[in-house]
């Protein structure tokens, strides 16, 4: 929501600090975990299960342990900020329009597209 916290990411980046942006990573997929089982009306698993729970959710973005997993594993950390926003940016989609996530919505692809989508 705040365009600060998108922009935190790429600045880690730039000073090469990627302990701090693996932190901070982590943090994003859990949230979207949260949002995901709270829009399935499912309690969280333990997140080691997630890959098996997740088969069974109904509203889930596309490859969404795929995408999680390539978050920490690819060795380009602009590609891991880029992969977790855009999973961000699919999951706000999916959130029902009740709950108003415009302004999360557009800060997180205002900074992918400032940040050349990497």
């Amino acid at each position: 929501m705040f365009p600060h916290t998108a922009a935190v990411r790429w600045a880690l980046i730039r000073r090469r600090d990627p302990l701090s942006l693996a932190e901070r990573l982590v943090r994003d997929i859990y949230n979207i975990l949260r949002i995901l089982f709270a829009l399935n009306c499912r309690w969280e698993p333990e997140w080691k299960w997630i890959e098996y729970v997740s088969a069974n959710l109904a509203i889930k973005p596309e490859r969404l342990v795929e995408r999680i997993n390539e978050v920490s594993s690819v060795p380009l950390l602009k590609r891991n900020v880029a992969v977790c926003m855009q999973l961000i940016c699919d999951t706000l989609l999916l959130v029902p329009l009740e709950y108003d996530v415009t302004r999360a919505l557009n800060t997180i692809q205002e900074s992918l597209r400032i940040n050349n989508g990497f």
